[in-house]
């Protein structure tokens, strides 16, 4: 078996119906941020960092994990990311 194999392996939405709401399988943190991202790339991530790194604080490397672990920790969704998604309330 290979990691493509496992959905649980890699990044993306899953969900049924083309009109139900989609599940994020894998999110992106850095242990000092307070949100999880869509994208490791995405804008307000790394002004996070930046901001972080001019006020001396230690940088964190981006993690991919599951969403599941990123609200385990306490961190919420990217207003950014997920701007154009419908909220899931647990």
């Amino acid at each position: 078996m290979t990691d493509t194999d496992d959905p649980w392996d890699r990044p993306g939405l899953i969900g049924g119906a083309a009109t139900a709401p989609q599940r994020v399988i894998r999110v992106y943190i850095s242990k000092g941020g307070s949100a999880f991202h869509l994208d490791a790339e995405c804008p307000w991530l790394h002004k996070g960092q930046s901001r972080a790194a001019r006020s001396g604080l230690r940088l964190h490397d981006i993690e991919s994990v599951h969403r599941e672990v990123a609200e385990d920790a306490g961190k919420d969704e990217c207003k950014w990311c997920f701007k154009d998604q419908t909220r899931r309330t647990s």
